[in-house]
């Protein structure tokens, strides 16, 4: 893994990193499985940039719904981990869990029903160790994408220090100082969810498609999402299943 990446992470709280040709063909497939799902139920042929040209948005989320519960069928969420673990495991380890059902994300311009306002997951009852693995089906840049409260930036180291009443006052606190995420297909973001991120009503012209998960290692600990209802095991290594299953002798 590039060294960079680390820095980046260690420094700012994220890094976006660019699939090589191995990973980038099982991403083209995994689009052009979306594609064909929308082709056969929409019949018609279809773009997922141009996306907001062939529907309504009060249709959006039923689409995304099908979409979704198609795409996360047979262990996609496990595809998706192995797909992308060279950029996992240098920030998390090699004994990890992800979430069961991976998430899909369509944002058509304009549209104001789609928005995740300024939050960090934590504050929803996510453990603070996990990391999002956000995979982007086409093109994203300023608004039509998301944007992230760096980790070194003033106003999150000093983010715990302020109280606020409702969300606006959280979005006008860190305004300057927010990062819009601008990023390519066949590139991923990597981030720790406890910096605050969201998104803004899609001003660009372009639809947006993008894939996250949660991912954490194994023996880290759990918030109020625990391992057996959210999560899925990755690998259990030898010492970890001994260790779980060990019973101590009883002494008198």
């Amino acid at each position: 893994m590039n060294k960079k990446f680390l820095l980046d992470f260690r420094k700012k709280g994220f890094f976006i990193g660019k699939l090589n040709l191995i990973e980038k063909v099982k991403l083209d497939e995994i689009k052009k499985k979306i594609v064909n799902i929308l082709k056969k139920k929409l019949k018609k042929n279809v773009n997922l940039e141009n996306f907001h040209n062939i529907i309504e948005g009060k249709y959006l989320n039923s689409i995304r719904l099908e979409v979704f519960n198609k795409i996360n069928k047979n262990k996609f969420n496990l595809e998706y981990y192995n797909m992308l673990s060279r950029f996992i495991e240098p920030i998390v380890g090699s004994e990890n869990v992800i979430q069961k059902k991976i998430n899909l994300s369509i944002q058509l311009p304009k549209d104001d029903t789609s928005l995740l306002p300024v939050h960090s997951d934590t504050w929803a009852g996510d453990s603070p160790f996990e990391i999002v693995i956000w995979l982007p089906l086409v093109d994203s840049k300023k608004t039509q994408s998301m944007f992230i409260l760096p980790r070194d930036s003033r106003n999150f180291i000093n983010f715990h220090k302020f109280t606020f009443k409702r969300n606006s006052e959280i979005m006008k606190k860190i305004k300057k100082d927010i990062q819009f995420i601008n990023i390519k297909y066949g590139e991923v973001l990597v981030f720790s969810q406890n910096l605050p991120h969201g998104n803004v009503v899609n001003t660009e012209k372009k639809t947006r498609w993008s894939f996250n998960a949660r991912v954490k290692s194994l023996m880290s600990p759990y918030s109020q999402k625990n391992l057996l209802d959210f999560f899925e095991i990755i690998e259990l290594k030898p010492a970890t299943e001994f260790g779980l299953l060990y019973e101590y002798p009883k002494f008198k």
